[in-house]
């Protein structure tokens, strides 16, 4: 099994463990920056992102996404998302995944890859903060 290992990219005065991966739907690839997120249920990704690969965004299943977004009250603020399967290959790997795409992250926010549809497709994924590495076991 092969072993895929990226540095943490410095974003300002953090470090994040952000890598870049192609998304493909049909026959149509885009490279884009992805947040590895153990935290995030799903993975989710720009509804522009999905209309430059071709997807109806708007036709895939709806489903609300919450977080740590805040109006400021005390209710909970949920995002939407449409769910679409869609391939992702990092370094020559390729998986099938169900991601869900939201016209509600913001234009500067990073993708993310989150437990369904990143964590669950490989076999080992390692966080080393202190050597700032990420370690994914294909």
């Amino acid at each position: 099994m092969p072993t895929l290992t990226y540095n943490y990219k410095k974003f300002g005065p953090y470090l994040k463990p952000v890598i870049f991966l192609n998304i493909h739907y049909k026959k149509i690839s885009r490279s884009t920056l992805a947040l590895i997120d153990s935290g995030a249920d799903k993975c989710i990704f720009h509804a522009d992102l999905g209309q430059l690969l071709g997807i109806d965004v708007l036709s895939g299943p709806l489903e609300t996404i919450g977080g740590i977004a805040s109006d400021g009250s005390k209710t909970p603020k949920f995002i939407k998302g449409y769910l679409h399967k869609v391939g992702i290959t990092i370094k020559g790997e390729t998986r099938n995944i169900d991601a869900l795409f939201s016209p509600d992250i913001a234009d500067w926010g990073f993708a993310v890859l989150g437990q369904l549809g990143f964590f669950d497709k490989f076999e080992s994924i390692q966080f080393d903060y202190k050597n700032h590495k990420i370690i994914i076991e294909a």
